[in-house]
């Protein structure tokens, strides 16, 4: 009799709970999955072999993609890499502001008279040389005569005032030693005066390679005053001496050497 009344027991409790519902929260549901494509029969028509193929898109460029490097060409010469420059023109020195010839005249291609010329082989005494200093003959034909300063010294109008020694006469002073004269002067071997050249017998004198030095020409009027300390100088031989710039070699001054 006790079995059977338990189980009694047991359904009289379960019917009120029963009765109550399933007090838990319900489940949430599941989104649906996405259906997947379909998959191409193979019953399908095939494209059409003689199509013309479509052309490939580029592909996008990403934001930080690198760009592909270029691939070096093929020299006609043999060999890879890039195409050789072309050769490109010297630079020129610009002129100086202020240091033309009047007028807008060119000199900067003209041909010193001492170039390609013979360097004389008579040899003249030091006392010959001081008779023919002293006579003055170098101021023929309308030289350019005697100043008492250096800006005196300085042409009005070069081209008519300088003088050439064919024109005075010819060059009667003292002649350096040919070896002598190439181991210190000529065209290579350009110096610069730090100082002013002096006034002596009324010519700028100056001294240079154990020589000294008489200016018988005017320096032109288009050159500036301290030309002896800025440009290049050297002195060389044409019938007689010249002293010349390298930044105008187309003007040379007559001078002698004196003692």
């Amino acid at each position: 009799m006790t079995r059977p009344r338990a189980l009694v027991l047991t359904l009289l409790l379960a019917g009120p709970l029963a009765a109550q519902g399933d007090p838990r929260p319900p489940r949430p549901e599941r989104p649906p999955r996405p259906a997947r494509p379909e998959r191409p029969s193979r019953e399908s028509k095939p494209s059409d072999p003689y199509r013309e193929p479509e052309p490939l898109k580029p592909p996008a460029e990403h934001p930080g993609a690198v760009p592909p490097k270029a691939q070096p060409e093929r020299r006609e010469s043999g060999g890879w890499g890039p195409p050789p420059l072309a050769p490109q023109a010297p630079l020129r020195r610009a002129p100086r502001p202020g240091y033309a010839p009047p007028g807008g005249s060119d000199t900067s291609t003209t041909l010193h008279p001492g170039q390609g010329s013979l360097y004389p082989t008579d040899r003249r005494s030091r006392e010959q040389a001081r008779t023919w200093e002293r006579s003055g003959a170098w101021r023929a034909n309308g030289a350019w005569g005697q100043a008492r300063t250096w800006h005196d010294h300085r042409a009005r109008h070069w081209e008519r005032e300088h003088r050439t020694w064919h024109e005075r006469g010819g060059y009667g002073g003292y002649l350096i030693p040919e070896r002598d004269f190439r181991l210190h002067f000529g065209p290579q071997r350009w110096f610069r005066l730090h100082a002013r050249p002096a006034i002596r017998n009324g010519y700028p004198y100056f001294t240079w390679g154990g020589y000294g030095w008489l200016i018988l020409d005017p320096w032109p009027e288009f050159w500036v005053d301290t030309w002896y300390a800025d440009d290049d100088l050297y002195i060389d031989y044409d019938g007689g001496y010249y002293l010349y710039s390298r930044r105008d070699p187309g003007f040379g001054l007559a001078i002698t050497v004196t003692f």
